[in-house]
C-alpha cells in the first residue's frame, strides 16, 4: 500500500474466531482475480474487482471468506 491511500477495515469476531477484512485500491494484478494463502489454519483470501482489492485474514474455511467477499458490493 501507498501511504496516502485508504485502507477501508473490518473485524468481525463471534466471540471465538476473529476475521478481518481490508479493501483498498488495487495495486498489482494478480494472475488470477483471487489468490488463496494458508499457514495452517488461517487464510489470507485476496480477490480483486475492477479497481479494489478485499483481503480476508482468519482462521476460517476458503468458502466462508468467499462468502464474505461475495457479500460486499460497492455503492455508487
Amino acid at each position: 500500500m501507498h501511504e496516502n491511500e485508504p485502507v477501508s477495515y473490518f473485524m468481525l469476531s463471534d466471540g471465538i474466531v476473529n476475521v478481518s477484512i481490508y479493501i483498498s485500491a488495487k495495486q498489482i494484478n494478480l494472475d488470477g482475480k483471487k489468490q488463496i494463502v494458508k499457514r495452517g489454519a488461517t487464510i489470507l483470501y485476496t480477490y480483486q474487482q475492477d479497481d479494489y482489492e478485499v483481503n480476508v485474514v482468519g482462521e476460517i474455511p476458503v468458502v466462508t471468506a468467499n462468502k464474505l467477499i461475495k457479500s460486499i458490493s460497492r455503492k455508487h
